[in-house]
């Protein structure tokens, strides 16, 4: 499946300038006072694509909640003062949804985790992961961590974006899902992953 390209040109000879690299079927479109371009996509996770003006690489990428429903095309526009942004979309039942973007100036936050596929019971497991986005990270931080909804202590994250915890969980749990989440701050919105292991005998 092609990535679809969304691209830019000067209005007086049509010369293309630059191209925004989005997800599969590109439909929609906007630009608002400032230059900042929002780019959607007809279906996906990661559905909406934001860059700042000049930039060609997403500092903003929005998943729309609930899902089985397609961008509509042209769905994308910015409200007048540029502090949000509005999406519609065609659920497979139903009628038309809009979805109202809020703090779209913060950065998004991505984690990416990398676990053992299965385990030992009784032994302990390490997850490993990085904490990434485009824009800088306050140099304290860290993230929570939950073991099928049962807390456990922070991860402080690393200059690198790294981290890692480890855990043993009871016998009778061989199944669990570990969720780490990054709250957000000041110039990011809140960011999660999960990642399952299988213990064994």
């Amino acid at each position: 499946m092609e990535r679809g390209r969304r691209g830019t040109g000067r209005l007086s000879d049509l010369t293309e300038e630059a191209q925004y690299d989005t997800g599969a079927y590109p439909n929609s479109v906007a630009v608002d006072s400032h230059g900042t371009v929002a780019a959607g996509v007809v279906a996906g996770g990661e559905c909406i694509y934001v860059y700042r003006p000049g930039e060609t690489a997403p500092y903003r990428t929005v998943a729309l909640s609930p899902g089985y429903a397609d961008l509509l095309d042209r769905g994308v526009a910015w409200a007048p003062d540029g502090d949000r942004l509005f999406a519609t979309r065609f659920p497979y039942s139903g009628e038309v949804v809009l979805h109202v973007v809020t703090d779209i100036a913060k950065a998004s936050s991505t984690i990416t985790l990398s676990a053992p596929a299965t385990n030992s019971v009784g032994t302990p497991v390490t997850v490993t992961g990085k904490l990434t986005s485009l824009v800088a990270f306050p140099q304290h931080r860290a993230v929570t961590v939950t073991r099928s909804g049962v807390e456990l202590p922070d991860a402080q994250v690393g200059r690198d974006g790294t981290f890692s915890f480890t855990d043993t969980p009871p016998s009778w749990n061989t199944y669990p899902q570990y969720t780490v989440t990054y709250a957000g701050d000041a110039r990011h919105v809140p960011g999660t992953a999960t990642v399952m292991v299988e213990f064994v005998d």
